[in-house]
C-alpha cells in the first residue's frame, strides 16, 4: 500500500471511530481507539520496545521453577476466590472488562501465532503456561460484566405496596385531561422557527402535575429535525455548576450533528464562568482578544449561533423543578435563559411556581421583581384547573386496591357519601394528586392492622388532621379525655 493511500485510509478510520464514539460510545473510548490503530501501525517499535524494557529486565527473570509454579497456583486461586463469590450480585466495570479483553486477545495472537517471545510454562505441566492466567482472569471478568450488562427487571408491586409519585411518562393514563392542551403546545412549538431563544413557562403549584404535563409535550413533539435537551438544575452542586452542567447537556445532544460545536460550548460555558457578565469586564476581554487573538464571549455566542444554523434542527430544552432551587440557583437559570444560551432556534420550556420565582427574584432584584419573569419568557401558561372530584375520585380507586372488595362499599360511602349524607371535608383538603397518594400511603401503613375495628371515614379524617395539622392531632393524642368523650362508646 502506498503512503497517501496509508494515510487516506488512517484519516477515514480515524473519521468513523470519532463518529462511532460520539454516537455509540463515551468520549474516551476515542483514546483506546486510536491507541489500537497506533500499535498496529507500528507494532514492531512496540514489540521492540516491550523486549528491550519489559522483557529484558523484568519477564526473563521468571524461570519454569516449582516456587514459580507454587506462585501462580497461588494468583489462580486467589482469582477464583474473588469471582465465585460475586458470580450472582457483583457489577464488573466496562472499562476494566474491555482493557482485560484487548491485552487478551493481543496476548493471545502472541502466544500462538507469534515466536517474538518465549512463554514459561508450569514445570508439572509445561503447556500451559504462566502468561496464561491472564486470559483466565479476562474471561471471569467478561462473565461477571455479561451477566451485569442487562438491569434486573423491577419487582411488580402488590396491592400492599406504597403508592409512586411518579409523573406519567410515556406510558401512564392522564386522569386531569391535560393531554388536548399539551398537544396543542405541542403542535405551536412544532410549527414556530426564530432566530432566538423563545422561552415558555409553565405555572403551578406543588404537586400540580407540572412535570407530567411536560412528559405529555414530550409525547405529542416528533423527534424529526430535533434535538431534545432534559436539563435538571437540582443535581447541580451550586450556581456556578448550572452554566457547566447545561452547557454539558447541550454538548452531549449536539455533538453527534456538528463535529467543532462541542470545543466552542465548552470554551463558552468556561469563559461564562470565569469572568462576570458586565459591562466593564466584557470591554477588558473584547480589547485583550483583539491583541491575543483569544475568542471573546460575544465572539464564541457568535459561531455558536452559525453552527447550530448549519445544523438546522430545532432545539427543545426542558427544565423542570425549577421551585426546587435556592434563590441565587434559580436567578442563574433564568439569566442562563435571557442571556447566555439565547441561541438560534432555541425553546426553552420552564416548569415552576410563580409565586416561589418572584420570592426568589425579589430577595436578589427588589426593583420591579413581579415584571422580571415577563423579559425572560414570552408566554406563560397556567395549567388548566381541574374538578376536586377528579383527586376524590382517585383517592377512592387506591383504597380499593389497597383494601378487600368487602369494605368497598363503606369506602365508597364514606367518602362519595350517599343519598343522605355528603361529605364535603375532602374536596377542600385535597389539592393535587401528591395530597392523594401521601393520604392513601398513610391511611394503607397506619389502618392495616385496624381494618374492620375503626370507622374508615372517622380513620380518613384524624389522618387528615394529622398529615395538615399535625400539632393539633399530636395535641388531641395526648389530651384526649378532654377532646374524646368515650362514655356512649359500646
Amino acid at each position: 500500500m502506498t503512503l497517501d493511500k496509508t494515510i487516506f485510509t488512517l484519516t477515514t478510520i480515524l473519521l468513523y471511530i470519532d463518529r462511532c464514539s460520539n454516537i455509540l460510545f463515551k468520549k474516551r473510548n476515542l483514546i483506546l481507539g486510536l491507541s489500537l490503530i497506533v500499535f498496529f501501525l507500528f507494532h514492531k517499535s512496540v514489540e521492540i520496545f516491550i523486549s528491550n524494557y519489559a522483557v529484558h529486565y523484568i519477564l526473563s527473570e521468571i524461570d519454569s521453577v516449582w516456587q514459580n509454579d507454587l506462585v501462580f497456583i497461588l494468583i489462580l486461586l486467589s482469582t477464583a476466590l474473588f469471582f465465585i463469590p460475586r458470580r450472582n450480585n457483583y457489577v464488573a466495570s466496562q472499562n476494566v472488562t474491555v482493557f482485560l479483553i484487548l491485552i487478551s486477545l493481543l496476548f493471545s495472537y502472541y502466544r500462538i501465532y507469534s515466536n517474538m517471545w518465549i512463554y514459561e510454562g508450569f514445570t508439572f505441566f509445561p503447556k500451559f503456561k504462566y502468561a496464561d492466567l491472564l486470559p483466565l482472569i479476562a474471561l471471569g471478568n467478561l462473565i461477571l460484566f455479561a451477566k451485569s450488562y442487562k438491569d434486573p427487571p423491577l419487582p411488580v408491586n402488590s396491592n400492599e405496596s406504597f403508592l409512586d409519585d411518579e409523573s406519567l411518562g410515556f406510558d401512564k393514563r392522564d386522569d386531569f385531561e391535560f393531554d388536548k392542551y399539551a398537544k396543542l403546545l405541542a403542535s405551536k412549538i412544532e410549527i414556530s422557527h426564530f432566530n432566538k431563544a423563545f422561552a415558555i413557562g409553565i405555572n403551578g403549584q406543588w404537586g400540580a402535575g407540572k412535570t407530567s404535563f411536560i412528559d405529555l409535550i414530550k409525547r405529542h413533539i416528533s423527534p424529526k429535525k430535533k434535538i431534545i435537551v432534559n436539563f435538571n438544575a437540582w443535581n447541580s452542586r451550586s450556581s456556578k455548576a448550572i452554566i457547566l452542567d447545561f452547557f454539558e447537556n447541550l454538548q452531549e445532544a449536539i455533538t453527534p450533528e456538528h463535529s467543532s460545536l462541542s470545543r466552542l460550548l465548552v470554551t463558552y460555558s468556561n469563559k461564562l464562568v470565569e469572568i462576570n457578565s458586565n459591562t466593564i469586564t466584557q470591554s477588558i476581554q473584547t480589547s485583550i482578544a483583539a491583541f491575543t487573538g483569544i475568542e471573546s464571549v460575544d465572539k464564541l455566542h457568535s459561531d455558536i449561533n452559525k453552527s447550530l444554523k448549519k445544523i438546522g434542527k430545532k432545539i427543545i430544552v426542558f427544565i423542570d423543578d425549577l421551585d426546587r432551587l435556592d434563590k441565587e440557583e434559580i436567578v442563574e437559570v433564568l439569566r442562563l435563559i435571557r442571556n447566555t444560551a439565547n441561541f438560534y432556534n432555541v425553546f426553552f420550556v420552564v416548569a415552576y411556581d410563580r409565586n416561589y420565582l418572584n420570592e426568589a427574584i425579589r430577595a436578589t432584584n427588589s426593583y420591579n421583581h413581579e415584571h422580571y419573569l415577563e423579559k425572560i419568557l414570552q408566554i406563560e401558561i397556567t395549567l388548566p384547573h381541574y374538578s376536586k372530584n377528579i383527586l376524590v375520585k382517585n383517592l377512592v380507586m387506591r383504597l380499593k386496591s389497597i383494601f378487600p372488595d368487602k369494605y368497598h362499599k363503606e369506602i365508597d360511602e364514606e367518602i362519595f357519601g350517599t343519598a343522605i349524607v355528603k361529605p364535603v371535608y375532602l374536596g377542600k383538603w385535597l389539592n393535587n394528586m401528591r395530597d392523594v397518594n401521601r393520604l392513601a400511603n398513610s391511611i394503607s401503613l397506619n389502618m392495616n392492622s385496624l381494618i374492620g375495628e375503626v370507622s374508615i371515614g372517622d380513620f380518613i379524617m384524624l389522618e387528615l388532621l394529622r398529615i395538615k395539622y399535625p400539632s393539633v392531632y399530636e395535641s388531641i393524642c395526648n389530651k384526649r379525655d378532654e377532646f374524646l368523650d368515650a362514655s356512649n362508646a359500646l
